[in-house]
């Protein structure tokens, strides 16, 4: 199995942490798709949100340059989880990779823009998919 980015050094932080009970992760793989689709609208008010300041604030080198960037990368954001969206569905490892690659991202987008419960939110993220990641396979499930 070839590793995402990062995904051995996230992995050694995520085995450190307590594991979710199996009802908990069973949960979290029924729901995945519809938590990616819910967090794929809210992305998109986002991104109407940042086009709608990048307008008044594109004078202002400063900010102007931040949400130039957030907007960019809350894009990419949003392509790369509508790109894991069928393999969420197929319970394949591509789209968990998929996923991973957009929490990355999002923390990246929280950083940038200074927000410190967006950045937790991420990292929350992040545990529950590493705790249900082995669920992901390469074939998916029937």
């Amino acid at each position: 199995m070839h590793k995402a980015l990062l995904e051995e050094q996230v992995e050694s932080v995520a085995a450190q942490l307590p594991a979710l009970p199996a009802n908990a992760k069973e949960f979290f793989i029924k729901f995945m798709p519809i938590f990616v689709i819910v967090s794929l609208v809210f992305s998109g008010l986002a991104l109407i949100g940042l086009l709608g300041l990048g307008v008044f604030v594109i004078f202002s080198l400063s900010l102007g340059i931040t949400i130039l960037l957030s907007l960019l990368l809350t894009i990419a954001q949003v392509v790369i989880m509508a790109l894991a969206l069928p393999g969420i569905f197929a319970r394949r490892r591509d789209g968990w990779v998929w996923l991973y690659y957009a929490e990355l991202l999002s923390i990246i987008v929280s950083i940038i823009s200074i927000s410190i419960l967006g950045a937790l939110i991420s990292l929350l993220w992040l545990y529950v998919l590493f705790q249900v990641r082995e669920m992901y396979t390469e074939s998916g499930v029937a």
